[in-house]
């Protein structure tokens, strides 16, 4: 039984540090993203263990165009849950097909970094998900636009491709 319990610890810490390890990533990435830092792939590979050039990534930018003030009041509490909801909606849609880091931003904007091994199978499953996000979330009374990036390999690159998708 001790053996069992120490093998589950062990598996908890692994997972604690992975999410650590992802959130750092995740931090480094915004930062760079707002110019506060330069990071190049080999910095990511070394800092925190990602192999950005491996795969094709993707920067997806959701923002919220309209909400139902019916359903939405506007105060600051209604406004963070819907953010929170959004957040999660995407989240957990762009998780099933892809990699995905979360980059948090100081704006009202989700913004993701979506990886696949495969650049054709990216954009066309990109395309799939962006119509179940916005049909997800319409239900919830929020009108969103999903801007989708072009595909890159290079994490030099990260930063174009970011303010290309940028609402204007």
């Amino acid at each position: 039984a001790s053996i069992d319990n120490y093998e589950k610890q062990q598996s908890a810490s692994s997972q604690r540090m992975l999410r650590y390890r992802e959130m750092a990533l995740s931090q480094a990435v915004s930062r760079h993203l707002e110019g506060n830092i330069s990071l190049s792939s080999d910095e990511i590979a070394e800092k925190f263990g990602y192999d950005f050039e491996s795969s094709f990534h993707a920067v997806v930018v959701v923002y919220i165009e309209n909400v139902n003030k019916e359903l939405w009041s506007g105060n600051e509490q209604d406004i963070r849950l819907m953010h929170y909801a959004i957040q999660n909606v995407c989240t957990e849609l762009f998780e099933e097909e892809f990699n995905l880091l979360t980059v948090p931003v100081k704006n009202e904007f989700y913004v993701g970094i979506v990886s696949s091994e495969n650049e054709e199978s990216l954009d066309l499953q990109l395309r799939e998900i962006y119509n179940k996000v916005e049909e997800v979330i319409s239900q919830l009374g929020v009108e969103i636009k999903v801007n989708i990036g072009k595909s890159f390999s290079e994490f030099e690159n990260i930063r174009k491709h970011y303010e290309a998708v940028l609402p204007n």
